[in-house]
């Protein structure tokens, strides 16, 4: 009988991050809580601090993005 893998959402992830960062749980306690092997923790953990920069960025600059193209478009439409 195979066993299929969790799917862990990013809020869990982040829950085990906190709990071994801030209330110093050990890594070995929080992936038997989880049910993975440590290296798994350290790959999330990798993630984690490489793409933590995203969730400091302004979601107004995409926006802005959007009302730029949507200027551009009816320009376009304009000069036809």
């Amino acid at each position: 009988m195979s066993e299929q893998c969790k799917r862990f959402t990013g809020e869990e992830k982040v829950r085990g991050f906190r709990r071994h960062l801030v209330d110093k749980v050990a890594i070995s306690e929080i992936c038997e809580q989880l049910g993975i092997q440590p290296p798994q923790f350290y790959r999330w953990q990798q993630q984690f601090f490489e793409n933590g920069a995203l969730a400091f960025e302004s979601k107004t600059k995409s926006n802005g993005s959007a009302a730029e193209a949507r200027i551009a478009f009816k320009f376009d439409l304009r000069s036809q």
